[in-house]
C-alpha cells in the first residue's frame, strides 16, 4: 500500500502536485512520438479547433505565421500524427493518483491538482502545419497538434498559483453549506488549484519542516548574461522584502584559461585567478 508523508497542503504544494502532473503527461507525451515508448505512439485522430495564428512549416522547412503567407485562401485538412496525450493523461493518471490515499479533503485536493496539471497539457497543445505547393507556395497544406514547450506549461501553472482557491476542509459527517464558507473542492473548476491551509511565512525558519528562512540564502543581482526577471530580483525578493540586508562579497576563483589542443590527443590550460561577486542575505 502506497503511503503518503504528511504535506502542508498549501498554495506551493498546489503548484508541486500540478507541475509533476504536467510534467509526467509532457514526457510521456513527446517520447511516445518519438518512438522511444513501445507501448504507445501518435494519435491520427486527435483534432481541434483551428488557433488565430498557427505555425507553418513550408515544403523547403521555412517556418512562417499564418500572418506572413501571402495567400488569402488555403486548402487545409488534418493530416500527419498528433501527440498522443491521452495516453500520456492515463498514465500520469495512474502513477500519481494511486499515490494518494485516504478520504481526506487534502487527498482530494491533490487528486484535483493532479487533474488541473494534466489538463494544462491538453489545453496548451499547438497546431502546426506543414506547407505544400510549388516553390513553397502554401496552396495546400496538413496539421497536427503537439504539445506546448514545457516553458510555457509552467508559466500557466504559474498563473493558476496566483489565483489559486482556499478550499474547505471536511471532516464532519454532515456538512451545511454557508453563503460565506469557501467553496469545497468538487465545486471547482479543473482549470483552478486548490488549497487548504495558508502559506507560511518563509521568511522565517521553521524547524519543523526543515526549512531554514532566507537568512543566508545567496541571491543574484544586476543584468548577468542568463539570468532571467525573476533571478535578477532574487536579492530584492529573499532579502529585502523578509527585512534583511543583501550583503556583497568577493572571492577569488581560480578556473582554466587560455587552452589550447595540441595534437594528438591532450589540451593544455593555464591557471588563471578570477574576481567574482556573491551576494548574500545577512
Amino acid at each position: 500500500m502506497a503511503l503518503r508523508i504528511k504535506e502542508k497542503a498549501t498554495k506551493e504544494q498546489a503548484v508541486v502536485h500540478a507541475i509533476l502532473s504536467a510534467g509526467l503527461v509532457h514526457a510521456v507525451t513527446r517520447n511516445c512520438s518519438k518512438g522511444v515508448l513501445q507501448s504507445c505512439g501518435c494519435n491520427p485522430k486527435l483534432r481541434s479547433s483551428i488557433p488565430a495564428n498557427p505555425r507553418y512549416i513550408t515544403s523547403s522547412g521555412l517556418v512562417r505565421s499564418k500572418n506572413n503567407l501571402k495567400q488569402s485562401k488555403i486548402q487545409w485538412s488534418w493530416g500527419g500524427c498528433s501527440d498522443d496525450v491521452e495516453y500520456g493523461q492515463s498514465l500520469a493518471k495512474k502513477v500519481l493518483d494511486d499515490l494518494e490515499v485516504g478520504f481526506d479533503s487534502q487527498t482530494y485536493a491533490n487528486l484535483h491538482n493532479n487533474l488541473v496539471g494534466r489538463m494544462i497539457i491538453r489545453n496548451t497543445m499547438i497546431k502546426k502545419c506543414r506547407c505544400h505547393g510549388v516553390s513553397g507556395s502554401c496552396s495546400l497544406q496538413t496539421c497536427w497538434l503537439q504539445v506546448a514547450p514545457f516553458q510555457k506549461v509552467a508559466e500557466v501553472i504559474r498563473q493558476r498559483y496566483k489565483k489559486a482557491v482556499k478550499i474547505m476542509v471536511e471532516n464532519r459527517a454532515t456538512f451545511e453549506p454557508s453563503p460565506t464558507a469557501p467553496p469545497r473542492v468538487h465545486d471547482l473548476s479543473n482549470h483552478q488549484l486548490a488549497f487548504i491551509e495558508r502559506s507560511p511565512d518563509y521568511c522565517i525558519p521553521d524547524s519543523t519542516i526543515g526549512w531554514p528562512g532566507t537568512k543566508g540564502r545567496p541571491c543574484l543581482r544586476g543584468r548577468s548574461k542568463g539570468n532571467t526577471l525573476l533571478e535578477r530580483r532574487s536579492c530584492k525578493n529573499l532579502c529585502r522584502h523578509c527585512g534583511h540586508r543583501v550583503r556583497k562579497y568577493k572571492r577569488q576563483v581560480k578556473k582554466n584559461c587560455n587552452c589550447s589542443f595540441i595534437w594528438c590527443c591532450e589540451v593544455k590550460c593555464d591557471n588563471c585567478t578570477e574576481v567574482v561577486e556573491e551576494f548574500f542575505c545577512d
